[in-house]
């Protein structure tokens, strides 16, 4: 049997423990069919994964104590955009829409179009 591995907020891991709530207790508990003793991977979105065991549960919540724990760096952000050369003015369009996603994703890197648009028309 596989050991699950979940996610859960910053706040819930804490003195050796690792609280599993709501959503995340359910799955573990009811659609995984864990039990006390039964070990558990656990991240929670700063680079740390523990293990642990679970050690109790009640009303939908189950505490673990956490019996290892790593730290992994996160690797860089990269992101690669490919696509087919659009019709006329249609790539003005997806540059305006793809840059709010770029600058959401904290990339400092943005297309400009008209740098895009002359690069185009060197090729037509």
């Amino acid at each position: 049997m596989a050991t699950p591995h979940v996610f859960v907020e910053p706040a819930d891991c804490a003195d050796g423990r690792v609280v599993l709530r709501d959503d995340v207790a359910h799955h573990v508990l009811t659609v995984l069919r864990r039990r006390v003793g039964d070990p558990v991977s656990v991240a929670d979105g700063t680079g740390t994964v523990r293990r642990a065991v679970i050690s109790s549960t009640s009303n939908g919540t189950a505490v673990c104590a956490v019996t290892a724990e790593t730290h992994a760096p996160s690797p860089p952000a990269s992101v690669r955009v490919v696509c087919g050369l659009p019709k006329r003015r249609k790539l003005d369009e997806g540059i305006q829409r793809l840059s709010p996603t770029i600058m959401r994703a904290d990339m400092a890197a943005v297309v400009a179009p008209a740098l895009v648009l002359h690069r185009l028309g060197r090729l037509g």
